[in-house]
C-alpha cells in the first residue's frame, strides 16, 4: 500500500489521548486553533467538511471538523502556538484515500469569503474579481473548489481521524509563541 507523509502540530495532550484511546478526532470544544463561533471560520469549516464528505466519506459520528496537517511546508515549527506551551510535531503516514489536500494560501480566501482567482495578470484578476462580486455568493463558493489544486509551496492536509498506527515519529518542543494558535488552522 502507498502512503503519503504528513506532519501535524498538536498540543502535547493529543499524544496522551492517542496513547490512551489509540485514536484522536477534532473536538471543537477543546480546540484552540480558531474561534468556531466566528461566522467566517464556521462557514469555511462547514464548507470544507462537506467537501471532505464528498471526497473521502462522512466523518465518524463523534466528529464534525477535520484534523489539520501539512503535506508541504518547510517552516521551522518551533514558533507555532501559545508561548511556553508544549507541542508535538507528529510525522504520519496515511492512506491517501483518507486525506484531502488543499492550498494554504487559497484557504485564506475561503475564510475571508473571497473568490479564489489564479492569475498573475493584474487586469485579468480585477476583471475576474468584478465578475465574481457581481455574480454573488454561489459563484464565489464555486471558485473555492480551486483550493484542491494544491501545487503551491504550502499544501495542507485534512482528515477525519488520527490513529496511533499512523505515527512514524514524534518530536516535542516548547513554543516561542510567535505564531498564534489561531494560525495553526
Amino acid at each position: 500500500m502507498i502512503f503519503i507523509r504528513l506532519v501535524t502540530i498538536q498540543p502535547r495532550e493529543v499524544l496522551e489521548i492517542l496513547n490512551r484511546r489509540g485514536r484522536f478526532v477534532c473536538d471543537i470544544r477543546k480546540t484552540d486553533n480558531c474561534d468556531y463561533s466566528e461566522i467566517s471560520f464556521r462557514d469555511a469549516y462547514d464548507w470544507l467538511a462537506s467537501q471532505m464528505a464528498e471526497r473521502i466519506g462522512q466523518p465518524p459520528a463523534d466528529t464534525k471538523y477535520p484534523i489539520w496537517a501539512w503535506y508541504r511546508n518547510d517552516d521551522d515549527f518551533s514558533d507555532w502556538g501559545e508561548a511556553g506551551r508544549e507541542y508535538a510535531i507528529i510525522t504520519l503516514e496515511i492512506d491517501p484515500w483518507r486525506v484531502v489536500l488543499s492550498d494554504y494560501d487559497d484557504w485564506n480566501a475561503i475564510i475571508g469569503h473571497y473568490p479564489i482567482i489564479h492569475t498573475a495578470d493584474e487586469a485579468e484578476f480585477d476583471a475576474e474579481w468584478e465578475r465574481y462580486m457581481n455574480a454573488g455568493r454561489r459563484a464565489i463558493e464555486r471558485s473555492w473548489k480551486r483550493v484542491f489544486h494544491s501545487d503551491g509551496d504550502y499544501v495542507q492536509a485534512t482528515f477525519w481521524e488520527l490513529f496511533k498506527e499512523d505515527i512514524v515519529s514524534i518530536s516535542t518542543f516548547i513554543s516561542t509563541g510567535i505564531i498564534p494558535d489561531s494560525a495553526l488552522g
